[in-house]
């Protein structure tokens, strides 16, 4: 089911599923885009329904261009994305857009801290809007959603 926010706002967590590669949803979030600064608490419950929302093969494409400082998370924030995430069976990887030194740290002290295979299975992808495409496209993507990517990089 999805978040309560989301329904009113669409787009209000940006999980948008954008295409597929070898029958794994690609699902596109970015926090930059996101209007949720957790001012409620809800945040991280909403995040959990959105990722339980998909009972299917997916991967989470994680954009973190425009990321400032009101998008940065506590650690138990992060503790317990990671745990929900991790009880996912469905998620297949975490493709990490553009990452940020913070996102960058907060990974790396979540792998010192945690033994949990999804860590193992983040790829960080970085460079222009065409670069990126480019290394979405070597791991199968179909060329039909690179145009709905590539816009979304741009803005």
């Amino acid at each position: 089911m999805e978040c309560s926010k989301c329904i009113v706002n669409p787009g209000y967590h940006t999980f948008v599923r954008f295409g597929d590669v070898n029958d794994i949803a690609l699902i596109y979030t970015a926090p930059a885009k996101s209007s949720d600064f957790n001012e409620d608490g809800t945040k991280l419950e909403n995040i959990r329904r959105h990722i339980n929302h998909y009972n299917m093969p997916w991967i989470w494409v994680f954009d973190c261009e425009g990321m400032g400082f009101n998008h940065y998370t506590e650690l138990s924030f992060n503790l317990g994305l990671l745990d929900i995430l991790s009880k996912n069976s469905f998620l297949q990887g975490v493709w990490i857009l553009r990452p940020t030194i913070w996102i960058q740290g907060t990974i790396m002290l979540l792998r010192s801290i945690s033994s949990a295979p999804l860590l193992q299975r983040i790829q960080y992808i970085d460079g222009s809007p065409i670069e990126i495409i480019t290394k979405i496209k070597s791991q199968g993507v179909a060329e039909e959603y690179m145009e709905w990517l590539l816009e979304n990089l741009t803005i």
